[in-house]
């Protein structure tokens, strides 16, 4: 064996720096979760949101609680028919039991709110798609409650969940001296009948320990409510239900931590928002796995995502272990993989390799448990930090250029740029959950569909100076654009159209390929041109919004290629930005066309007022835009107001040579590999299908404390987490970016992969002729025919193999029959 050069290895740990970043955190989250153990404590992260967490947010809402590693579901009246058609759930005890069940049907239907508050029933009964909710009143847990326990099952109805609640009247009615030995006597009686339930009847049980009522607030005789007595009895709580499958949520007393408004005016009860998320606590314990068995997993706390099938696990395998074991044979062999034929199969490896490998990441990532996923929270500090150090990153980096292909209007430095910036923008947009900030939506937008007007340029201006719309080009921008989206759509078990810039620029791309394809001789004349983008642009618009065409489509597609995908999604994201692509056809033949060349010539000594109208025109969108106050009503107008920013940053960044002539290099990087972290940060940068942020560091928050150690701990564990995920996210997106033109080169053009063959046929061929008597005196002279007839059926096949239209039948029939049998 000959060992690689040392400047092969500086090499190959350099281009494979992203595969130690990834498999370095995989490490640290497996270590951290307890996976690497034999048994794992928590692996669904069940009891730990029972045990801690933290508000992320100290407004009047309370809507935005972060559990230890995982999201929170908020139930809806859907939710809970899914989970607990046809069952009980039962909340006994004292005041906190009822003002839970109250929680619960207010998270169920708050039409029932202002009624159930003024029912004061010792046993109340609402019934909700078909599940039976009951409340029964029993402080002291020796009346109709606790006898209910017993009865498990009433007429047919098995009771999934259990809420007990008690203690506080023994506080209240006891003199301190028999108050905890009565307690603890009655409360091994609940023990005894909630452990052997929980193990044989019912699904899920949690008795809440006392809260700690708000000392300001107390009157009269609940002062007897010292928070030394209260723990004690909670204490005993943790004694006699340690070790259990009983529930004890003691992190309701962390609830109102932090904060002056949490009880109501007794001082006991806690307030209406944090009794609806007790009730969210219990339902997430017992229904989570049962309501999520599709995308998106937006809620992960005590979720068992589902198993994937066993063609999964096939096709994974395969398409992993395949290109793992040839590049180990070539890295074995170096001397033969070195040789310019054979280099080319091991880079084709190498990028199936790699492409398997970030589709993996992803699925550990976002499809189990094995990593964390929190909640978006949105500061105005942290989105303005990142886009202030992603600006300064980006000037930098600028660089001049003195390459005439280079200072062009709109050239490829530019474009790349533009779309670096912009992604940049969106990423940080999405990560900081920006969303709900409607100016910043209004500017993302713009940026969504400036993609699009690049899409309409760059396309409009190959067609039009090349003329090239054969096969090859087609299939090659559309394996470039969909390769990792239909991996991952495969591999994530998600829609297509979930990841809607693919499929939407894939859609816009097919437009413009018809409009030019379609009486092409027309395409160079300037009136002709601009006369057939109009009447594109109009069929487009009808066929969008008018009843009928995307409608066959999607019922085609539904019936004979089991596809469902979202029609009212999918509408929305095309007419949302209709006319930014063909906005960009018109602007790229108004700058490439020869009939112009003499007034565009003209046009450069008045560049400086294109730069006035520029900033004019963005002024002008941004006044415009300032008067809807609506995110609906302002997307009704999108679809032309972004075209005034759009121009105007155009004439603006090509108002000068000393503007064209020069690019940032950091932008650009990002430019190039864009639509990657597009489609990635949905699972490794983000997580739960973009409802949360990915979570390779611990939180903070797992052991508690006060409300203020936790919100520091939670800080800067963001804060590391943060430069880790990003660091391997981009490395990765990187990678896969390489991975992706070299597989879409191969399958446009796999003659410039075969030329390997050829050596290995001789090879083959030096040892058949040195051993090839002996073998046919062994096996007969008709294992020769045989012999024959496979390399004629190979040859067929290779020859087949090699014609485009061949290939993209071959692709689109495995495709069909993944959707089928997936």
């Amino acid at each position: 064996m000959v060992f690689p050069s040392v400047h092969w290895h500086s090499n190959a740990l350099k281009s494979n720096l992203w595969v130690l970043a990834l498999f370095f955190g995989l490490i640290i989250a497996l270590i951290r979760h307890d996976f690497l153990l034999p048994e794992a404590t928590d692996p669904y992260h069940c009891k730990s949101i029972t045990k801690s967490g933290t508000w992320l947010e100290r407004d009047a809402k309370l809507n935005n609680w972060q559990a230890p590693d995982c999201m929170l579901h908020h139930y809806q009246s859907k939710d809970v028919g899914t989970c607990l058609k046809g069952q009980r759930v039962l909340f006994i005890g004292d005041s906190t039991a009822r003002q839970v069940f109250y929680g619960a049907m207010r998270t169920i239907d708050s039409e029932l709110k202002d009624d159930l508050s003024m029912d004061k029933s010792p046993h109340i009964v609402k019934n909700l798609n078909g599940v039976s909710f009951e409340s029964y009143w029993d402080p002291f847990m020796n009346q109709a409650g606790f006898t209910e326990l017993k009865n498990t099952t009433i007429n047919n109805q098995t009771i999934a969940a259990v809420y007990v609640s008690y203690g506080m009247r023994f506080l209240l009615d006891l003199d301190e001296a028999n108050a905890p030995k009565e307690f603890r006597k009655n409360l091994k009686k609940v023990r005894d009948v909630l452990t052997a339930n929980t193990t044989f009847n019912f699904g899920t049980a949690m008795i809440s320990p006392i809260i700690v009522p708000h000392k300001k607030k107390l009157t009269g005789n609940r002062k007897k409510l010292t928070k030394d007595r209260v723990e004690k009895f909670n204490s005993y709580l943790e004694e006699e239900f340690s070790g259990s499958k009983v529930y004890l949520p003691s992190v309701f007393n962390q609830l109102p931590e932090g904060r002056d408004d949490s009880f109501d005016s007794t001082g006991i009860m806690f307030s209406p928002q944090l009794s609806n998320l007790q009730a969210d606590v219990l339902l997430n314990i017992h229904c989570n796995t049962a309501i999520s068995n599709h995308f998106p997993y937006g809620n992960t706390c005590c979720l068992k995502y589902p198993s994937p099938s066993g063609l999964w696990f096939f096709t994974i395998a395969a398409l992993f272990v395949i290109p793992l074991g040839l590049v180990t044979y070539y890295f074995v062999n170096f001397d033969t993989a070195s040789s310019g034929a054979n280099a080319q199969r091991v880079k084709l490896h190498m990028a199936l390799l790699g492409l398997c490998l970030g589709v993996g990441y992803c699925y550990l990532a976002d499809r189990t448990q094995i990593f964390s996923k929190g909640n978006k929270n949105y500061q105005s500090s942290e989105f303005i930090f990142l886009s202030v150090v992603s600006v300064i990153a980006g000037l930098l980096s600028v660089k001049s250029s003195s390459d005439p292909k280079s200072t062009g209007f709109l050239n490829r430095h530019m474009t790349d740029e533009w779309k670096g910036w912009m992604q940049i923008a969106i990423l940080i947009y999405h990560i900081t959950g920006a969303s709900k900030i409607l100016p910043i939506y209004k500017v993302i937008r713009v940026l969504v569909a400036s993609y699009l007007f690049m899409t309409g340029y760059g396309h409009a201006a190959f067609f039009t100076l090349k003329g090239d719309f054969g096969l090859k080009r087609v299939v090659s921008v559309l394996c470039r654009l969909n390769l990792l989206t239909v991996f991952l759509a495969y591999a994530m078990d998600n829609n297509y159209i979930f990841y809607y810039f693919s499929p939407l620029v894939t859609f816009w791309f097919g437009a413009i390929w018809i409009t030019f394809r379609i009486l092409p001789q027309y395409n160079s004349g300037l009136k002709s041109s601009l006369i057939k983008v109009f009447i594109s642009g109009c069929c487009v618009y009808l066929f969008v919004k008018v009843p009928g065409p995307f409608e066959t489509i999607f019922w085609f597609l539904k019936t004979f290629a089991a596809i469902d995908w979202n029609l009212t999604e999918w509408r929305f994201r095309v007419f949302l930005d209709i006319w930014a692509v063909h906005f960009g056809m018109v602007v790229s033949i108004l700058t490439n066309n020869p009939e112009l060349a003499d007034f565009r010539a003209k046009l450069r000594q008045f560049r400086f007022i294109g730069v006035l109208a520029g900033f004019g025109l963005m002024f002008f969108y941004w006044a415009v835009a300032s008067r809807y106050t609506i995110k609906t009503e302002y997307n009704q107008h999108n679809n032309y107001l972004a075209l005034f920013p759009i121009l105007g940053y155009v004439l603006v960044r090509n108002g000068s040579d000393f503007l064209c002539c020069r690019h940032s290099r950091f932008f650009g990087w990002f430019g190039k590999i864009s639509l990657e972290t597009f489609i990635l940060q949905f699972h490794i940068w983000m997580a739960a299908d973009t409802k949360g942020v990915l979570y390779i560091l611990g939180m903070g928050i797992e052991q508690g404390g006060s409300y203020k150690e936790v919100i520091q701990s939670y800080g800067s564990r963001h804060l590391w987490n943060f430069i880790l995920i990003t660091v391997i996210f981009l490395l990765v997106s990187e990678q896969v970016a390489n991975a992706s033109g070299v597989i879409t080169t191969w399958i446009v053009s796999p003659e410039k992969f075969s030329a390997a063959h050829a050596a290995d046929d001789i090879e083959m061929q030096t040892r058949g002729s040195t051993t090839g008597a002996s073998t046919q005196s062994l096996v007969g002279r008709n294992n020769g025919a045989v012999k024959r007839l496979g390399g004629k059926l190979g040859a067929l096949l290779g020859n087949l193999m090699l014609d485009i239209r061949f290939r993209l039948i071959f692709i689109l029939g495995a495709l069909y029959l993944a959707n089928i049998f997936w």
